[in-house]
């Protein structure tokens, strides 16, 4: 578990290609909103969101009252 919140969980998985399907086929009655399969990555933590351009979106913003940094 990288990031844990009341309404958002980050999880980082390593293993063989079947084990991690399993794995994605388990979370998937829990709604994954994102996942990224490769090397390295970078991935928000809790409600921040970005949009295409890096700013984060309104929802970011007025989830938190403020803008969000990563």
């Amino acid at each position: 578990i990288v990031d844990v919140a009341l309404d958002s969980l980050v999880i980082q998985a390593i293993g063989t290609e079947d084990r991690v399907d399993s794995l994605v086929e388990l979370l998937s009655a829990f709604g994954v909103v994102e996942m990224v399969r490769t090397g390295r990555v970078a991935m928000t933590r809790g409600r921040a969101q970005r949009g295409l351009n890096g700013q984060p979106t309104s929802a970011a913003v007025k989830a938190n009252g403020r803008k969000m940094g990563i």
